[in-house]
């Protein structure tokens, strides 16, 4: 049973967000709150994962209070779930180390399947502000190409050394798959394509699989196709099959 806290300062928003996860079978709201200091004071509980969003009239927003949160619960992974989606907002929160970022125009049911993802390793971002991530990811993960460059002008060059299956993974993560439907897009192990990952992490000089997910966007990875290891299997060749231009 997931263990989930949900913070929203707007009340009609919170009450449908519980409504809505009280008849999901495997999760569970252990905690409600409606401010930053209700934050706070959830993440000494610990929960497995808290959903935010504190209005715009909040002292505090979701971003300045994210470093006390890790403090408090290190283990907990946080979503932020809100209507803000202007670019200051997302790279503060992205910098602050959330495990997901949905808007509220989605529906409820993306956010359950963000709440199983995060629980499962993974991380969540809707597909608008992956698109968003795209202008302001450079400064979170990418050296610059020269000390004296202009801000943002970052290199995005895939090294040479990632193999066609890591490729393969890179494109399916920009495609904000889980670690399970790329392993049956492959048919691999979900220990393998975890492997496979961390192999690719080492060799892009990444952090994080969210990282890793944007950089295969940024860098326009195309998928590969099938290759050895899904040959004569009948496994699923997954969604938007391409092959590399090159």
């Amino acid at each position: 049973m997931i263990q989930l806290a949900i913070i929203d300062s707007c009340e009609e928003d919170r009450n449908r967000t519980v409504s809505f996860f009280e008849t999901q079978k495997d999760i569970r709201v252990s905690a409600v709150g409606a401010n930053a200091y209700d934050a706070i004071v959830l993440a000494s509980r610990k929960p497995e994962i808290l959903i935010m969003d504190l209005e715009d009239k909040e002292i505090i927003d979701e971003p300045s209070v994210l470093p006390i949160i890790r403090r408090r619960s290190p283990n907990t992974s946080i979503i932020i779930y809100t209507h803000a989606e202007d670019e200051e907002h997302i790279f503060r929160s992205f910098s602050g180390g959330i495990y997901g970022y949905l808007l509220k125009c989605g529906n409820l049911d993306e956010l359950a399947s963000a709440v199983r993802n995060i629980h499962a390793g993974d991380y969540f971002f809707c597909y608008r502000i992956m698109a968003k991530l795209l202008h302001i990811v450079p400064q979170l993960v990418w050296p610059r190409k020269s000390r004296g460059g202009p801000l943002g002008e970052y290199e995005t060059v895939l090294p040479s050394s990632l193999s066609r299956s890591e490729l393969r993974i890179m494109f399916y993560l920009g495609q904000n798959n889980s670690n399970r439907e790329i392993a049956s897009y492959m048919n691999m192990t979900e220990g393998t394509i975890r492997n496979k990952i961390s192999s690719a992490l080492q060799k892009t000089g990444l952090r994080t699989r969210g990282e890793l997910a944007v950089f295969a966007l940024k860098s326009g990875i195309n998928c590969p196709g099938r290759n050895r290891h899904d040959n004569n299997h009948g496994g699923s060749t997954g969604p938007d099959m391409r092959r590399f231009p090159f």
